[in-house]
């Protein structure tokens, strides 16, 4: 039996090195692909939208590109740090805000830059509470503000919209626009792609196995 055609995806900005590259990957989970293998290719300072019905592998794309799975076939070649966010979720819920985002920070030489990313997501006044005391809405706004400090060469961004209220999702697009312009390669998995899709330069689609450009 033939393998499934691969598909290939670039979305373009700058010219020079991409900040991420995948080569012919999959994933198989009980001897099955998740989709078809598949070529995407992320330059510095975009944002990349991915939608797709529940099952589809948008998760899965996503802890590929980050290097958190290894893929069955194909190959992942990143430029620098790949941070993957599942929005609100991966902090200690122990922590302070303040705490988890300067900590996080720190990790890659970005000491200072907690204080400044607190304010972009407006929850300065909160750095002294726990994690675990927050609401779901600002639990991700505590994420989105890791990012925020981080600034990864690639952010992998899994599901931030569902909690957030109006005002949340403003700063999303806020913190997206942030990253966009200090260089980040942003790759968004959402059900709610209508806040996002103005501010991309792709939207990718996975549906029946395969990674579309809509």
């Amino acid at each position: 039996m033939s393998s499934p055609a691969a598909f290939s995806a670039t979305v373009p900005r700058a010219r020079g090195e991409s900040a991420l590259a995948l080569s012919g990957v999959t994933r198989r989970f009980a001897g099955h692909p998740v989709w078809a293998p598949l070529d995407l290719s992320l330059q510095p300072g975009t944002v990349s939208v991915v939608t797709g019905e529940n099952g589809s592998g948008k998760t899965t794309l996503l802890r590929l590109a980050a290097g958190l799975l290894q893929s069955t076939t194909g190959t992942r070649t990143c430029s620098g740090t790949a941070l993957y966010l599942r929005a609100g979720g991966g902090l200690r819920s122990a922590q302070t805000v303040g705490d988890a985002v300067a900590t996080t920070a720190a990790l890659v030489g970005r000491r200072g830059a907690s204080g400044p990313a607190l304010a972009l997501l407006g929850i300065a006044a909160h750095a002294d509470r726990r994690l675990g005391t927050l609401s779901a809405g600002e639990r991700v706004r505590a994420t989105l503000a890791v990012a925020a400090a981080v600034e990864p060469t690639v952010l992998c961004l899994d599901e931030p919209t569902g909690v957030l209220d109006e005002r949340g999702v403003d700063l999303l697009v806020t913190v997206l626009g942030y990253l966009r312009s200090a260089g980040t390669a942003v790759l968004v998995a959402t059900h709610q792609p209508a806040a996002l899709l103005p501010l991309a330069d792709a939207h990718l689609r996975l549906a029946g196995g395969r990674l579309e450009v809509v």
